[in-house]
């Protein structure tokens, strides 16, 4: 059963991902020009994949690809898709191999973005008649960019389920195996 405190903490998570995806899409422009822009929406779902149980996790990253969709050229199905493989396998490394501190999490963000990389061109490639192409240097500012943002965004999020929600200690997962 869902506490005031949980409903509360997806809430601001959704605000946070609503205004994180506006941030990508329009402002991030008049900011760094014709830079491309980090996946900062990604750094929200690896951050619900590594802190919420694999249930949860898969259940609210779908609810939060609603609030994705629109801003993004990537069709319905191929979002739901590419963000149950994500949720997935990161959830199978998480349960191998986890600690839970802002370096871990870094390292993740750069797993995720490539993982991210790989299937957005593979899934389009398979499911859609015009796919992704393969843009070398903005592929490779996307890995550098989400990653530098994951620190800050870590720290963001964990102080959220610290302050929303400090009852409700975020999941774990396993130690070293």
């Amino acid at each position: 059963m869902i506490r005031r405190p949980q409903i509360l903490n997806h809430i601001v998570f959704v605000l946070i991902l609503l205004f994180l995806c506006s941030f990508q899409t329009s402002f991030w422009f008049q900011i760094a020009g014709s830079v491309v822009a980090p996946l900062l929406w990604l750094n929200v779902i690896l951050y619900v994949i590594l802190y919420r149980p694999r249930v949860h996790a898969i259940f609210f990253n779908y609810f939060l690809a609603l609030v994705l969709a629109p801003f993004t050229s990537m069709s319905f199905g191929s979002l739901l898709l590419l963000l149950l493989i994500l949720t997935v396998s990161i959830s199978y490394i998480k349960d191998h191999l986890f600690w839970s501190n802002t370096r871990y999490f870094v390292m993740a963000s750069l797993g995720a973005t490539l993982a991210f990389q790989i299937l957005i061109m593979a899934l389009s490639h398979w499911l859609e008649g015009h796919f992704t192409g393969w843009n070398p240097l903005a592929r490779l500012t996307e890995l550098i960019l989400t990653p530098f943002f994951a620190a800050p965004m870590y720290w963001l999020l964990q102080s959220v389920d610290n302050l929303v929600s400090p009852d409700a200690v975020p999941e774990q997962g396993s130690r070293l195996t």
